[in-house]
């Protein structure tokens, strides 16, 4: 397990592969904060859930972390 970076706490973490793409979830069951990340840097949900459909309708491309610019 990896400390919270809120609140130092022990967090859950769960990685996966989702659409050839490997993410890693974590958890902190004190704070209830959430992370996403992956190769690129960290995710926010939007961004995740984002992908994942555009994926769902036959799209392409990846993810890009937080703040990142589509060129």
């Amino acid at each position: 397990m990896n400390e919270c970076t809120v609140c130092g706490s022990e967090q859950v973490t769960i990685q996966m592969r989702v659409a050839e793409q490997d993410l890693v979830f974590r958890r902190c069951s004190k704070c209830e904060s959430n992370t996403w990340t992956c190769a690129a840097g960290d995710l926010t949900l939007p961004v995740l859930l984002d992908h994942l459909r555009t994926i769902r309708l036959g799209g392409s491309g990846g993810l890009r972390p937080h703040g990142a610019r589509s060129r």
